[in-house]
Formats: C-alpha cells, sequence, structure tokens
C-alpha cells in the first residue's frame, strides 16, 4: 500500500508537471489539484477540465502548424531563388 500510495504521488507531480508545461493556467492547475486531493468521485469534473485542456492544446497546434507551413514556404522561395542564382 506504501508503495503505492508514493506511486500515485509521483504521477500525479508528473501529470501537474506536464499539465503546467503544456501551458495550463494557474487556475485550472489548481482545481485540478483540489479535485485530486478531495479523493474519488469527481472524476467527471477532472475529465471535463482535462478535456477543455486537451481542445485547446489542439488549437494551439493547428495555429503552430499552419505558422510553420509560412515559414517554411517562405525559406523554400528564398532556397530557390539563390539556386536559381547559382549560390547554393
Amino acid at each position: 500500500l506504501h508503495l503505492s500510495l508514493r506511486r500515485q504521488r509521483q504521477m500525479c507531480i508528473r501529470d501537474r508537471g506536464r499539465l503546467r508545461e503544456s501551458g495550463a493556467p494557474i487556475a485550472l492547475l489548481r482545481e485540478y489539484a483540489a479535485l485530486v486531493r478531495a479523493g474519488s468521485g469527481n472524476e467527471a469534473e477532472r475529465l471535463a477540465l482535462l478535456r477543455a485542456h486537451e481542445r485547446s492544446l489542439d488549437a494551439q497546434i493547428e495555429s503552430l502548424i499552419a505558422c510553420r507551413q509560412v515559414i517554411h514556404d517562405k525559406a523554400a522561395g528564398y532556397q530557390e531563388a539563390l539556386v536559381a542564382r547559382g549560390l547554393l
């Protein structure tokens, strides 16, 4: 049982670290931590918080992919121009 509790704590710390790393707002981190501390019975609330953050991350990822494509296309244009001039 002791190792199980230790493992649960480690997982909780890891999960909160990932939430922070992914840009989760402080309010979400606090609410999630409070739900975890409260114990079982609030899994639906935890799920709702995590799914909302997941949707936010998906939107950010889509935006980053679009930004990367613009940069890629611009770089490709410069590369083509340099190749055409024999500089690359």
